[in-house]
């Protein structure tokens, strides 16, 4: 096993990366410093790129068809195929690792000035946090109005909707549009337990996307179908299952039924 040393000019300290040569991934050492995009990537990143660059490997190394391995990769990996072909692409040329990990790392820059910040939310508290609950497009355009007439370059209605939960939280909105206590305490948690005394006085039941992946075999190729849907109910009184239903179709009121048919 082998190793390589880089030392960041960023903040000063080592950072030692594994070749990883003992998986069978190759991740050459271009011989200079770390980029800042590889430096920050955090070890799931390297250990997720890792892992895709040997599922990588064996579609290039290996005998079988390019289209069989892909598809056999992308069941692998949880990925579409054409996922896989666009990392193909990035990594086929001098199969580093570092090429696969994601390229947006970090929070994005805003592109909105702040004088157009301070405009969207001085609007926005003044005519669109109001009890009467007032429609957001006019808003939107009166925020452009004035940012025309500042000479600044008016926001899009999505931008301006998009700065809404960033700048009023749930419990702001609801003290403001409504009155009493009632309203605030259906956004707060309600701390408590389910009981019952007897077997089958209360049964739960939930829905939750299954750890495995379907493949349907067709002409000897793997066809990648999808995460089956496990719909459970449990006696809350014995925490037995009493019943369960396994499909392909997302969560329904046809699950439920199902899953209560086979508990009877």
């Amino acid at each position: 096993m082998g190793f390589y040393v880089s030392i960041s000019i960023f903040n000063s300290r080592f950072n030692k990366r594994e070749t990883g040569a003992e998986n069978g991934v190759q991740k050459p050492w271009s011989g200079g410093f770390m980029t800042p995009h590889e430096y920050e990537a955090s070890d799931e990143a390297w250990a997720r790129a890792t892992r895709i660059g040997r599922e990588l490997d064996r579609i290039l190394d290996g005998q079988e068809p390019m289209r069989t391995a892909v598809a056999r990769a992308a069941s692998e990996l949880r990925l579409s195929t054409r996922q896989v072909y666009n990392l193909l692409r990035r990594y086929r040329t001098e199969r580093r690792v570092s090429s696969l990990l994601p390229k947006t790392g970090g929070a994005r820059r805003t592109r909105i000035s702040p004088a157009v910040e301070e405009i969207i939310a001085a609007t926005l508290r003044e005519m669109w946090l109001q009890p009467e609950r007032p429609d957001l497009a006019p808003i939107a355009d009166e925020i452009r109005t004035r940012c025309i007439i500042e000479g600044l370059d008016p926001p899009a209605y999505v931008t301006v909707s998009k700065r809404i939960p960033r700048l009023f939280t749930p419990e702001e909105i609801a003290r403001r549009r409504h009155s009493g206590e009632k309203s605030l305490r259906r956004l707060k948690p309600r701390p408590g337990y389910i009981w019952a005394k007897h077997a089958l006085d209360v049964v739960q039941i939930d829905h939750t996307p299954a750890d495995i992946q379907f493949v349907e075999v067709i002409d000897g190729q793997g066809i990648y179908v999808g995460r089956p849907y496990l719909t459970i109910a449990a006696d809350v009184a014995t925490s037995a299952i009493i019943g369960f239903c396994l499909t392909l179709e997302k969560p329904s009121r046809l699950s439920i039924a199902l899953c209560l048919a086979q508990a009877m």
